[in-house]
């Protein structure tokens, strides 16, 4: 692949790639590194030029959504689009993504600073 822009482990000790180019989320195997699946479609709820990605404290998938300035939620099972989970012109393309512990709960993300949106299960 020449596009990974971004990778997390998730759960499952999976490793999870954020395809810039295919706007997708690819799926491997972490031991062997072999390809899975394309866990998000490309697209997908509107993906487009993903970027970083992120496990949320609730299991979800979150992947930030560069060509349209979102992170957006996805089911941490099925690759399912759940929805938005923030979206704002002033993102201006988010580049990572982080939750901070339950101390001080939320979504930090960043382009140039430091964003940041408080956590709740069914979004902002």
């Amino acid at each position: 692949m020449q596009d990974a822009a971004g990778f997390v482990f998730g759960p499952d000790g999976n490793l999870y790639v954020a395809s810039s180019l295919a706007s997708a989320v690819l799926r491997f195997e972490a031991g062997t590194g072999a390809f899975v699946d394309t866990f998000v479609a490309p697209g997908s709820g509107g993906l487009s030029g993903a970027r970083c990605l992120a496990f949320g404290p609730d299991g979800a998938l979150y992947a930030s959504s560069a060509g349209r300035d979102q992170v957006l939620r996805y089911d941490g099972r099925s690759g399912a689009f759940l929805g938005a989970f923030a979206s704002d012109a002033n993102f201006r393309s988010p580049t990572w993504l982080a939750f901070t512990p339950a101390v001080a709960p939320g979504l930090r993300m960043s382009k140039g600073g430091v964003g940041e949106m408080p956590f709740s299960r069914s979004g902002l």
